[in-house]
């Protein structure tokens, strides 16, 4: 039987079919008989000579089948292993190779990507698949440049921006864009001054991505989030703040003819809350009924940046100074706040005899209050019995939300927007601050963060990260952000001390500070 296999295997090495002669050999056990180990000597040769071939035209795959098969035949003997080195060096080479091809590519993509169709036809070199790429692209973008420029020259903005935002992003069509943008924003404004507002937001938010280009377009999508704004204001009863919006936006909109029959109209509005603040319906309680002193509001949009705020009433010399540091910032499209720093606040009407940190236009007989702050923590305490969340009592250690109630009309709701800052927000209503539309006050401790997030102690949409106002050393005030900024057209890292009076710009946030 054994002599049988061995014949049969030389016929197979002898046939040069290896694999058929490996397999006979391993099961005849040729191991045990001399004419068996030349048998496996010769097909050991054979095997790796043929490894040696498949290597040398490229085929790695079988040449590295023979040469496991040798040497689990042979062993590890010096053949075999010059063998498998060739093999791994090839395999490296190749995957260099491989490496390098699939850099080159991505160079190529890059540079197609940017418009260099230059150098990317020198990157890709002898590359067919590359060269294809980089052909097709280019004809792709001078297709569109072509479809760009007849669809503006027949007027037609639509499709021009529809072949735009097909194509995607590629600087060659930055002069397509830009043109296109600026007859997207003339559009989206004579929709404004016919007053489709609806109309102008889905026009620039389909070219919202040509704003990157085109300064006109992103400075319409600026006016839009303003009116915006206006917009909420009017929604929820703060008709001052949005006739404050509309003031600064009517200068920049003369064509607009229902801009102003809707700040007449806020005008009225604003008129008609003020006098059923001060009619009966306020009136309920019979208790407290005296009436206080008459004070006419000053606007901030009156008071020129740099100069101080003109007082309510006139105070005698002898008139003592507010305990706080009291000044009023004005950010544009969030509106005016009155800031106090101080670890103690005094609350009252303003016709009281000493004047408080913080003056309500309310009746005379009201209450007055003091919050006092502890590290993180608020408390209030009374010169009589006041509602807090419908509950009288004269001190009460504060939680965010809280609602206090000074007298028949005046309602102030207490926030802490942040828990990580100790700054707090105080709501007034129904009674008015003797600074025109102020209705927000700041209890400023360390910080003031103004920014898009509700853990903003000052909500500004347009600005995405936080930007912070912070009381320094020397006491004034730093502003700190993540981009430059900037002071009066003045560039100043983004860390700059504020002034009074002058303006400070972050990206998309303005505003200015004034002290009394």
């Amino acid at each position: 039987m054994l002599i049988l296999r061995l014949k049969r295997c030389e016929r197979a090495l002898a046939g040069g079919r290896l694999d058929e002669a490996a397999r006979l050999i391993r099961s005849a056990g040729a191991t045990a008989h001399r004419r068996g180990q030349e048998l496996l000597d010769q097909l050991v040769a054979a095997l790796v000579e043929r490894g040696r071939q498949h290597l040398g035209d490229g085929r790695l795959g079988p040449a590295e089948a023979d040469c496991q098969e040798a040497a689990h035949l042979a062993g590890n003997t010096p053949e075999i292993a010059q063998l498998r080195m060739a093999i791994e060096d090839a395999s490296d080479e190749r995957r260099r190779g491989c490496d390098q091809r699939r850099e080159t590519r991505a160079a190529v993509q890059q540079l197609v990507r940017q418009g260099e169709f230059t150098l990317a036809g020198e990157a890709a070199g002898n590359d067919p698949a590359a060269v294809a790429q980089i052909e097709v692209r280019r004809a792709s973008l001078e297709r569109v440049i072509a479809d760009v420029n007849s669809a503006m020259g027949r007027d037609d903005w639509e499709g021009a921006l529809q072949h735009l935002l097909a194509a995607g992003d590629s600087p060659r069509l930055a002069r397509q864009k830009r043109q296109v943008g600026a007859r997207v924003a003339e559009e989206v404004r004579r929709q404004i001054e016919l007053g489709r507002l609806d109309a102008a937001v889905a026009i620039q938010q389909r070219a919202s991505s040509l704003s990157p280009v085109c300064g006109e377009l992103d400075d319409v999508r600026r006016q839009i989030e303003q009116f915006r704004s206006a917009g909420e204001f009017v929604r929820s009863g703060r008709y001052r703040e949005a006739l404050d919006v509309l003031e600064r936006l009517a200068p920049s909109w003369r064509k607009a003819a229902w801009l102003a029959s809707a700040m007449i109209e806020l005008q009225r509005a604003c008129e008609g809350v003020e006098a059923l603040r001060r009619g009966p319906l306020a009136l309920f309680e019979v208790a407290d009924m005296t009436v206080a002193h008459p004070a006419r509001p000053i606007s901030l949009a009156t008071v020129a940046y740099g100069e101080p705020v003109p007082a309510i009433f006139p105070k005698s010399p002898q008139s003592p100074r507010p305990s706080a540091r009291r000044f009023l910032l004005h950010v544009d499209g969030a509106g005016s706040f009155v800031v106090l720093q101080g670890d103690r606040i005094e609350v009252g009407p303003i016709s009281g005899s000493k004047p408080p940190d913080l003056p309500l236009i309310t009746t005379a007989g009201a209450p007055s209050l003091t919050l006092s702050r502890a590290e993180e923590d608020y408390f209030l305490s009374a010169s009589a019995p006041v509602a807090v969340n419908d509950r009288a009592m004269a001190a009460k250690l504060l939680a965010s939300g809280d609602r206090i109630s000074i007298g028949p009309r005046c309602r102030v709701t207490f926030r802490r927007p942040n828990a990580a800052s100790a700054t707090a927000v105080l709501e007034v209503g129904g009674a008015r601050l003797p600074w025109g539309s102020v209705r927000e006050v700041l209890l400023m401790d360390r910080e003031i963060v103004l920014g898009a997030s509700t853990a903003a102690h000052v909500r500004v949409r347009e600005c995405p990260a936080p930007v912070i106002l912070q009381a320094s050393s020397d006491g004034g005030l730093l502003c700190r952000a993540d981009e430059t900024v900037v002071v009066d057209g003045v560039a100043c890292g983004r860390t700059a001390k504020v002034n009074e009076g002058g303006r400070v710009v972050v990206g998309p946030l303005s505003f200015v500070i004034c002290r009394e």
